[in-house]
Parts: C-alpha cells; structure tokens; sequence
C-alpha cells in the first residue's frame, strides 16, 4: 500500500474531527510547525522510524517536537505512534493541508512552459484556470524545453495540455489516420 494511500485516511479524521471542533486552524499551525521541527531534526526522524524505539520513546520525541501544539493535534500524533504510522507525519500532514484548501477554496495549480513566464503572463493563466474551475488558484511553475511551446497547467487530477508538442503529436496522428 502506497504512503499516500495509508495517509489520507489519517489526514480526514483528522480535518473532520478539527472542522467539528472548529479548530481546523489552530490544528494547521501546530502540525505546520511540528512537521518544520521534524524536517530540522534528522535524528528525531531516525529515531522515529527506528523499530527498536520504544513507543514510549517515540512519544516523548512527538511531544517534545510538537511543542505548544494545541492537546488535540499532540493525541492525534500519539495516536499515530501507537499505530505505527510515524513515517507518515509529513503525507498526513500534506494530505490534511489539501483537505483544508479545498474547504477554504484553494486549489494548487502546476504551471509548465518551454521558458519562464513573466508575472503577467503567470497572472493571466492563473485568472482563466481560476475562472474555469471558480477555485482561487495557488501556482507554482515550471519549465520544459521539451513542451516546444504553449502550456500545460495540472490541478489535482486533471491535466490542461496546450503545448506545442501534443498538438504536434496530434496532428501527426491525424495525418497517418487519413493516409490509411
């Protein structure tokens, strides 16, 4: 079973239970800072993924990297501890973050050109996907070479191709289509 796959469930109960509480931002901050925390503790991560840690250990370890974190979010680690799931914090925590934005509204778009876009060029895809999918859209960009020209914006699941080289590979597909 894939990380991900593994994670969203985590990542709902936890959105879920925080929305009905509402406490879904409070919930944010102190995971954002607790996954921050994790990533500058390389030791802490060895140490959680470490099978000969005790559950005890790995708890105090949580506790301690969670900080101030409201008691809610420190019981949900624990208990994620105690499912063995500790190599999951950074994918539930992802995969809570997309749960929240989807709630708020947001939605993250990944925006590929052959060269970099200029801020206005940027601006002008992010307002026609935000019109088509009535999202407020979250961009990051990319560059290709390969993509010849033209755009190709992914959000979620669906993939918007404008590029040079799909229309290329399109019309040579027409035109072998006629020839036979």
């Amino acid at each position: 079973m894939s990380k991900l796959s593994l994670a969203r469930p985590y990542a709902k109960a936890l959105f879920l239970a925080a929305q009905e509480k509402k406490i879904l931002g409070p919930i944010r901050e102190g995971f954002s800072r607790f996954i921050l925390r994790l990533e500058e503790e390389p030791d802490a991560r060895r140490l959680l993924a470490h099978p000969q840690v005790t559950l005890e250990d790995k708890k105090r370890i949580i506790l301690s990297l969670a900080g101030d974190a409201h008691p809610y979010l420190k019981n949900f680690l624990s208990i994620m501890v105690d499912n063995g799931r500790e190599t999951l914090f950074k994918t539930v925590y992802e995969s809570f973050l997309r749960l929240v934005d989807e709630k708020e509204g947001w939605v993250e778009a990944v925006i590929t050109t052959a060269k970099p876009l200029s801020k206005e060029e940027e601006q002008k895809i992010i307002s026609l996907f935000q019109e088509k999918t009535g999202k407020t859209i979250r961009a990051k960009t990319r560059t290709d070479e390969a993509l010849l020209g033209g755009v190709v914006v992914r959000i979620g699941d669906t993939l918007y191709d404008g590029s040079i080289r799909t229309q290329l590979v399109k019309l040579k597909e027409r035109f072998l289509e006629k020839r036979a």
